[in-house]
């Protein structure tokens, strides 16, 4: 009986030996997997950073455009030619700032912390 008690308790061993093995490998997996989300995360915020750093300076070009109506709305051609400027430094920061929402919208789970494993 001593024996069977014996082959018994070594079974047992080599068991929670197995388990704990595989934990540690699920838990190894896990941490690599939590890594690369951190990494692809930081990624796309690199990126969401320039394309807003991008925006910001056709904001800052479109409010330069915009300076000669608020000075002087007097003079009609160069209020022309200043509307003109606003509109197309508007429509390249509008393409900037979709870039940006766009990012958002399709990596944005990715982006955020608590979304991380």
């Amino acid at each position: 009986q001593a024996e069977r008690v014996r082959m018994e308790a070594e079974q047992s061993l080599a068991r929670c030996k197995e388990r704990l093995a595989r934990e540690e490998q699920q838990r190894l997996e896990f941490e690599q997997r939590r890594k690369e989300t951190t990494a692809k995360a930081q990624e796309h915020l690199r990126e969401l950073l320039a394309l807003v750093e991008a925006a910001e300076a056709e904001a800052k070009v479109v409010v330069a455009k915009a300076e000669p109506v608020l000075g002087d709305a007097g003079l009609v051609e160069e209020l022309d030619g200043a509307i003109r400027g606003v509109e197309e430094a508007g429509a390249s920061a509008k393409e900037r700032m979709q870039a940006c929402t766009s990012l958002v919208f399709q990596q944005g789970s990715l982006m955020r912390a608590s979304a991380l494993p």
